[in-house]
């Protein structure tokens, strides 16, 4: 075996080049999904919708500047929402809940995680310029209206507390899902003090009371003490955060109660599968389902999916960046390096008027190819 085909076993500083030739043909095998709608899809989401009106929610943490997975689920919603618009004369809206209360800060306080959240530190200030440029480009080219809202905002909706409520009194056998090395809760609060903002991660620490007519969580600041929310109070409800399969268990009961509009959750695909099987679809009653449609995977070379998050946190992708290819995971880098929206746009808008072609994960090789003008060509589609 030569040196290029040589695995290596060490960590990501490892240097060596590894090269795979293709005939640059894309197979459409089907299966799943992709065989039950290969051919029409939106038609399907359409029959799923009865309210008057659709909205289509995709939600991301800006926590840096959006990869092109982000990129490609927000483009997804607009095409899905465009044709629903205009061939089943639907009224819709997209709406980007932005989850401000991810962690921008964290540390380990006497064997317990804290958090300072994108909110309180307003990290976040340095990349929502980069979402709403994307989101103007993407209402430009569709005509879809869209909103942002904040986890503040979507908290005001006032159908938030009864179902809080409903899910804290639920907690034990929740937490054991959604935290199996806790057993509890993720819900948090930031410390009042707008010099400390600290919040318990994983919420082991919350003391929970709750009654006909008083329903109440104690957090405790490790450094300032306790200090107590009202359920029953919007604006006690408005500082809260939750980790992510609690989130999505609030807004899904949440969405239900809407009387005017059907919600669709647009997602990434890692989202799909088991992990929505147990910690979504098992908790909710039957009414209170709604569609999930799953944005292809981009993945890397050895088929994990892209994350902005390694590449942030950990300088992973440095083989990217070397080949001048990390406008993959920055829009930032996208737009320096006159990277064109249009190109994504007209990919995507394919896989929505072909619908064969969304149940499927996309590769970072595939998708520089698209930006090289060498646009990979038209394989088999599966059995007829």
């Amino acid at each position: 075996m030569s040196p290029d085909m040589q695995n290596t076993t060490s960590n990501h500083k490892a240097t060596a080049t590894h090269i795979i030739e293709h005939d640059n043909v894309a197979h459409h095998p089907l299966g799943g999904g992709s065989y039950i709608f290969r051919s029409e899809f939106t038609q399907h989401i359409n029959g799923h919708c009865p309210k008057n009106r659709i909205v289509l929610h995709i939600g991301s943490q800006p926590n840096s500047s959006p990869h092109i997975g982000t990129i490609i689920t927000f483009t997804v919603a607009f095409f899905l929402a465009a044709r629903l618009q205009q061939e089943h004369k639907r009224d819709v809206l997209i709406c980007l809940d932005v989850v401000d209360t991810a962690p921008s800060q964290q540390l380990e306080i006497d064997g317990l995680r804290y958090q300072k959240s994108q909110r309180f530190t307003r990290e976040m200030d340095n990349y929502m310029e980069d979402f709403v440029e994307i989101l103007d480009a993407l209402k430009n080219r569709t005509g879809v209206e869209y909103l942002v809202r904040t986890q503040s905002e979507f908290l005001g909706d006032p159908h938030v507390p009864t179902a809080l409520r409903e899910i804290i009194r639920n907690r034990e056998v929740l937490g054991a899902s959604f935290s199996p090395n806790k057993g509890n809760l993720a819900i948090r609060s930031a410390c009042p003090r707008t010099d400390c903002g600290l919040a318990d991660k994983d919420g082991v620490q919350n003391v929970y009371s709750y009654s006909d007519d008083k329903s109440t969580i104690e957090f405790r600041c490790p450094r300032h003490g306790p200090y107590t929310l009202n359920l029953f109070d919007l604006d006690h409800i408005r500082q809260l955060e939750f980790n992510t399969p609690l989130r999505n268990l609030l807004r899904t009961k949440v969405f239900a109660c809407d009387p005017d509009a059907s919600w669709i959750h647009v997602t990434g695909d890692d989202y799909s599968g088991y992990y929505q099987e147990q910690l979504l679809w098992r908790n909710i009653r039957h009414e209170e389902g709604l569609v999930i449609v799953y944005a292809p995977l981009i993945v890397d070379w050895s088929g994990a999916k892209l994350s902005k998050s390694l590449y942030v946190k950990s300088g992973a992708y440095q083989y990217l960046k070397d080949d001048n290819k990390d406008y993959i995971i920055s829009y930032e880098i996208f737009k320096k390096q006159g990277k064109d929206l249009e190109v994504i746009f007209d990919e995507v808008m394919d896989w929505v008027k072909h619908p064969f072609k969304l149940f499927r994960s996309y590769s970072i090789a595939y998708i520089d190819a698209l930006f090289q003008g060498d646009k990979p060509l038209q394989g088999e589609v599966g059995k007829p």
